[in-house]
């Protein structure tokens, strides 16, 4: 595997305005768990160092602390890469698609105006 080099970051995570929507289901942009923002609650928004949004944070995510945070961003951040890398050796090991019995060649060539 490659090194990386990582730029120094770091997230700001503070309450915002209130949200006028009825109910929205909204994954955490820490852990990636959906959860539910209710008519009128306040919404916590995690903003990256250069000021760009991140996302809505949950209300288990936003109780953490610091150190327990980071901890969790790591460990997701590792199961991204995993997930990365096995997705990396599916595609360049090729793709063999058969749904509802159709061959691959017919579907592409359909696509293709070649049938």
């Amino acid at each position: 595997m490659s090194e990386t080099l990582v730029k120094s970051a770091y997230l700001k995570i503070a309450a915002g305005r209130r949200v006028g929507t009825i109910c929205l289901r909204q994954p955490c942009a820490l852990c990636d768990r959906p959860f539910d923002v209710q008519n009128g609650a306040q919404v916590v928004t995690a903003h990256d160092d250069g000021g760009g949004r991140a996302g809505l944070v949950c209300p288990r995510c936003a109780s953490k602390a610091e150190e327990e945070l980071r901890e969790q961003m790591l460990e997701r951040a590792e199961r991204l890469r995993e997930k990365a890398d096995r997705l990396a050796r599916w595609a360049e090991g090729g793709i063999q698609t058969d749904i509802a019995g159709e061959p691959a060649g017919s579907r592409q060539g359909a696509a293709r105006g070649e049938l």
